[in-house]
């Protein structure tokens, strides 16, 4: 686990698929992604922690009431990977 200061960023590489799914199936802010970095064919995304959270809350409420099984699978796919990038970061 890396310990970092509070409030710091931590990149956070996402496909244009999972930004769309963010941005399309959930109310968290579209332009979160607005300010982004390409690298290879993912973007690059600096976020806190506290942010990482809240797209996740998102992503869970969504997926929880997804009535498209696909949409639902890729939702807790999502969830779970931006899980282990809070996993492996601790705030001072």
């Amino acid at each position: 686990m890396k310990t970092i200061p509070a409030g710091s960023k931590v990149p956070v590489l996402f496909t244009t698929t999972e930004r769309d799914l963010i941005r399309e199936h959930t109310f968290y802010n579209p332009d979160f992604a607005k300010v982004a970095t390409l690298k290879g064919k993912k973007i690059e995304i600096m976020l806190t922690l506290e942010e990482i959270e809240e797209i996740q809350e998102y992503v869970a409420a969504e997926a929880n009431h997804a009535s498209d099984k696909a949409i639902e699978a890729k939702l807790d796919k999502l969830y779970d990977r931006l899980q282990d990038i809070l996993d492996r970061h601790i705030e001072e």
